[in-house]
């Protein structure tokens, strides 16, 4: 994927991860609300994850755990992007759909019809692949 990409990629990701977090039953929408405004006001500006934690609706523990899991989705979806298997824009609206409604990523790209479920096997025998590489 090209910088320009996962840059825009990483934008994306980001300004979902309160809605991430939220799926993941960590916060709920009142605190991300809140932490939200607090984000708007800061100076300098702190990433919603840090102010939650700040905030104390999140421990650091579980920052660092949902920071890796969605990491790890984004994984899934370059791989497919990389094998021509989907389109980057067909990632982005998976990667919404997913932290609104909380569902594995694999699973709305089948159900959308982007992905066979052999594509989504390969994609994450890959993860598995790579996070064996980052555990060495």
């Amino acid at each position: 994927m090209s910088a320009k990409k996962e840059s825009f990629v990483e934008k994306i990701c980001s300004s979902f991860f309160g809605d991430f977090l939220v799926a993941l039953g960590h916060i709920n929408s009142e605190q991300l609300k809140e932490a939200l405004i607090a984000q708007r006001d800061e100076s300098p500006k702190l990433r919603i994850g840090e102010l939650l934690v700040q905030m104390g609706y999140l421990s650091h523990e579980q920052l660092l755990k949902s920071l890796k899991e969605q990491r790890i989705q984004i994984r899934l979806g370059e791989f497919l992007i990389n094998q021509g298997s989907l389109g980057f824009l067909q990632l982005l609206e998976a990667l919404e759909d997913q932290h609104k409604s909380g569902r594995p990523l694999g699973l709305i790209l089948t159900q959308l019809g982007y992905c066979t479920e052999e594509d989504i096997q390969e994609g994450l025998l890959s993860q598995q692949r790579y996070q064996g590489e980052m555990s060495e």
